[in-house]
């Protein structure tokens, strides 16, 4: 395992070459992860949106996640906000227009999460919003990331499990 720690340029860089495989230019401008803002939040980052979402400790990234939403009309896309109710929490007897999102007692806490970014994607886009997530992990290995998959490569098929191996053979 390497002892690697990528950072947010790393981040940005490693999204470019995905985009530059995987992005349409008539689709227009490809999606850009917008600058990372302290924890304790004020408002969700692009919370109405679906697309991936990255937490950092001073600089150094600690897990890649994607929120994608297909809810009903009011919320169509709004898969980034939901995903952060799972992480967050705040203190109810504060008013809303002075309250502050804390990190619930979960990992990216123990962890020291210091600050959030997010990469957000029109709806009619936001499938590429998963593919990314995946690429993301297997190339920058995030410390708080699973890695089940880290020694698959499409140029190494025989990497892959043999019940696959089995059935591509058949095909």
């Amino acid at each position: 395992m390497s002892d690697h720690q990528s950072s947010f340029d790393e981040l940005d860089t490693c999204t470019k070459a995905f985009f530059a495989r995987h992005w349409n230019a008539d689709c227009g401008t490809e999606p850009e992860w917008l600058q990372p803002v302290s924890i304790p939040l004020h408002t969700f980052p692009s919370g109405e949106k679906s697309g991936c979402y990255a937490f950092f400790k001073d600089g150094v990234l600690l897990y890649v996640g994607v929120g994608i939403g297909h809810g009903q009309e009011r919320y169509r896309g709004a898969g980034l906000g939901a995903r952060f109710w799972h992480y967050f929490g705040w203190d109810k007897n504060i008013p809303e227009q002075k309250r502050l999102y804390n990190l619930k007692p979960n990992r990216f806490e123990k962890a020291g999460g210091t600050h959030l970014t997010v990469i957000p994607f029109e709806y009619e886009y936001a499938y590429l919003a998963a593919a990314l997530e995946v690429y993301l992990i297997r190339e920058l290995k995030p410390p708080l990331n699973s890695h089940q998959n880290r020694n698959y490569s499409p140029k190494h098929e025989s990497n892959l499990p043999e019940i696959q191996t089995e059935y591509i053979d058949q095909m």
